[in-house]
């Protein structure tokens, strides 16, 4: 399939779709959407719970957070955009839809395509590395590395109710500016990356591709539509920010009101409502992601020929 390159505007109208991502089964994209979310914060919440994490809980939470990541979340992402596709397609699905990745022959391939992504991922890291390390502006690394650590530790503290002065901060060590400018200049292959990955798990998902070949096609796809995409970054990302700090500040002053019936019940209100709002920016982020792949990488009905699997179905028609 050749990929098709998206006019400047169309990740807006992309953005507005999704918005109504789940006027179809809303009770099921929302509730596949939360099963994903949950599993994706369940091993910081985890950690959390505990009290203050220590090194040894940090790195087992990580890795089971990897795992997860690596062998559950697939299907369940893959679930959620066959749910949407199927809906957008006047198909009516049951629940059982988002697990059904690990028992109708997709697993294999969608853990491959999503190892393939973490392996992209991470020969990006490498030439990061290697930019900043020759062009001098990554400093001292494993003082960056000792600062991070400090950070995260002051984090963990103020996150179990502990207060944290400021003279207890580290100071800056050097070259982190450096690393950052390195940072900010592979953003947009960061960017494109992402979406590519997402694109190829859905081609995987929803029409059998191959982890390779779908993650070819929506690499190319990224690459030619990339002007459009970026610019759609560039120009939401100071209204995404500010629209973020509002809505925290509204939270957070929800759960101030709610805590006067005490500390508890403010803590769980805020908490209920963060995962809330969350479960609903993720579906809307999802419907994005699969109104770019319909845009980008799907092939024209005409073209597609009988060879192409139709959408998995399983569970019952409403």
């Amino acid at each position: 399939m050749t990929p098709r390159r998206a006019p400047l505007t169309a990740p807006f109208r992309w953005l507005l779709a999704a918005l109504d991502v789940g006027r179809h089964q809303p009770g099921l994209v929302l509730g596949a959407v939360a099963c994903v979310v949950f599993l994706e914060l369940g091993p910081g919440l985890l950690a959390q719970a505990g009290g203050p994490a220590s090194g040894t809980s940090v790195v087992l939470m990580q890795g089971l957070g990897l795992l997860l990541g690596l062998l559950v979340a697939p299907v369940l992402k893959a679930g959620v955009y066959t749910l949407i596709d199927a809906g957008e397609r006047g198909q009516s699905m049951g629940f059982d839809a988002v697990f059904a990745g690990f028992g109708d022959g997709r697993y294999p391939a969608l853990v491959g395509v999503t190892a393939l992504g973490l392996l992209l991922f991470l020969l990006i890291g490498a030439v990061m590395v290697l930019v900043a390390a020759l062009s001098g502006a990554a400093g001292d690394l494993p003082a960056i590395a000792a600062w991070m650590q400090q950070v995260q530790a002051l984090q963990a503290e103020a996150g179990a109710g502990t207060p944290v002065p400021p003279d207890r901060f580290p100071p800056l060590p050097e070259g982190l500016l450096g690393l950052l400018v390195v940072l900010l200049a592979f953003a947009p292959v960061l960017v494109l990356a992402g979406l590519a990955n997402a694109w190829a798990l859905i081609g995987v998902a929803l029409r059998g591709l191959g982890p390779l070949a779908a993650l070819l096609l929506a690499l190319r796809a990224a690459l030619v539509s990339a002007p459009a995409v970026l610019l759609f970054v560039l120009v939401l990302v100071l209204p995404a920010l500010l629209l973020g700090s509002l809505l925290a500040l509204l939270l957070g002053g929800i759960g101030t009101l709610a805590g006067l019936a005490g500390a508890a019940i403010g803590q769980l209100v805020t908490a209920l409502l963060m995962l809330g709002v969350t479960v609903l920016l993720t579906a809307v982020f999802y419907g994005f992601l699969w109104q770019g792949w319909r845009a980008t990488c799907e092939a024209p009905k005409a073209d597609r020929g009988n060879d192409v699997p139709p959408v998995p179905m399983t569970g019952f028609e409403a």
